[in-house]
């Protein structure tokens, strides 16, 4: 065991307040023992127990709130005030027991302040064979030293003694593992704040890099392919081809407007989320959204959707935005659904579009399916495409893990996404 008393009373296991209560209750029970003595003896116990009380008021707090506010430590030092207040305390109570022998009791509440206010097991146990020792020297200097009363003194002090090590002991244990508990629970927090703090680098690390080669794929190559109009342009004017040069110019024109579409998809697809009403009055305002930039109508039906925890709504909206980044950029659709419900133990969302369909064996990394199955399959889940020449589907599969049995129901959405909406 450490030699100290390692912060059970620093950890607030024990209060000042608490300490000062039994200080009032001790003063009272000592006064009305001492009107049971007579002539100066009741003197002398009344006075000893002013002499405490005092000593208490004057220095034992101070010392008793140092010894609380203190972290511990192996080489602690007791504090002056504690010093102080057992200088007085173990005098005036040798001085009381020799005036009253009811007075000894005092012990019961000075025995346990001197492991309050010691920092060290060694410390706290020289303070209480001191006490003990002058309790049981004051009685015999009061009351004789005949044999019986030798027998007395050493049966009870002894007694008092022994149980005042073994419960300091034994509390002080208790402390020491209340401590370390405390501890491994602080690193434990840490590491897992740590953890959290990984886990969002690495996502905001992925997304970065899933947003780059977005770029790459899709906004740098149609901004090569203007500059290369504009200076082909810039020839046929000089060569005086206006009519060529006209055409150049409506190619142009049309690569910005690509161009303009493939970055609005890339910001929808990145969009943050906003999960506080539930995820299916989310996806209602995605379509709406959708549907406000393209003029496609857009179906959300969200009414089959069982309640998930965050991590899975936030995968399941990614999917929707990614979808329909990829409907925006290559599906040439009139219409647009989006479904969310569930299939046994999953939820399912699907995105459908009556486009042209594409190939997925051979979708290039501007399609974003890549980026939804590596979500999907951190998550548990996985994702399906069918796609032919009248449209495509892409459903998002996701274990169904349910909240906290107290949280409350999320609303679910069905409405058409409409640019009112």
């Amino acid at each position: 065991m450490r030699d100290r008393v390692s912060g059970w009373q620093a950890r607030g296991m024990v209060s000042v307040r608490l300490a000062d209560a039994a200080a009032v209750a001790m003063a009272a029970l000592l006064l009305l023992l001492s009107l049971g003595a007579d002539g100066i003896a009741r003197a002398g116990a009344v006075a000893s127990v002013v002499v405490l009380a005092a000593a208490y008021v004057v220095v034992g707090r101070r010392a008793l709130r140092a010894s609380t506010d203190a972290e511990p430590a192996d080489d602690a030092r007791p504090a002056p005030a504690a010093i102080a207040f057992l200088a007085v305390a173990i005098p005036a109570a040798a001085w009381g027991a020799a005036s009253a022998s009811e007075l000894a009791v005092v012990q019961c509440v000075l025995c346990p302040l001197v492991w309050l206010v010691l920092p060290r097991v060694r410390d706290a146990i020289v303070g209480t064979v001191a006490l003990t020792g002058s309790i049981a020297a004051g009685f015999l200097l009061g009351f004789g030293s005949e044999p019986v009363m030798l027998v007395t003194a050493a049966v009870t002090q002894g007694l008092s003694l022994a149980g005042s090590i073994v419960l300091g002991l034994w509390i002080t244990r208790i402390s020491v593992l209340s401590r370390e508990r405390l501890e491994l629970l602080e690193g434990l927090r840490a590491a897992q704040a740590q953890v959290e703090d990984l886990g969002r680098e690495a996502g905001a690390a992925r997304e970065r890099a899933r947003l780059s080669a977005d770029l790459h794929d899709t906004v740098a190559q149609d901004l090569t392919a203007l500059v290369m109009l504009a200076q082909r342009g810039r020839r046929e004017l000089r060569a005086g081809d206006v009519e060529r040069a006209a055409g150049t110019l409506d190619a142009l024109e049309s690569g910005a407007r690509a161009a303009l579409t493939e970055t609005r998809a890339i910001v929808a697809a990145t969009a943050p989320v906003q999960l506080e009403d539930g995820v299916g009055a989310a996806l209602a305002r995605l379509g709406a959204r959708f549907s406000r930039e393209t003029g496609l109508p857009v179906l959300v039906d969200a009414d089959g959707a069982a309640p998930l925890d965050r991590d899975a709504e936030v995968v399941l909206l990614r999917c929707a935005q990614e979808g329909l980044a990829n409907v925006r950029r290559h599906a040439d659709a009139a219409a647009v659904g989006l479904s969310l419900g569930t299939d046994g133990d999953d939820a399912v969302l699907r995105i459908r579009d009556d486009g042209r369909g594409f190939d997925p064996s051979r979708a290039s990394a501007g399609y974003g399916l890549e980026g939804m199955r590596r979500r999907l399959g951190e998550a548990g889940g996985r994702l399906d495409i069918a796609t032919g020449a009248d449209g495509t589907v892409l459903t998002a599969r996701i274990p169904g893990r349910t909240p906290l049995p107290d949280a409350a129901p999320r609303p679910a959405a069905s409405l058409p996404a409409t640019a009112g909406a």
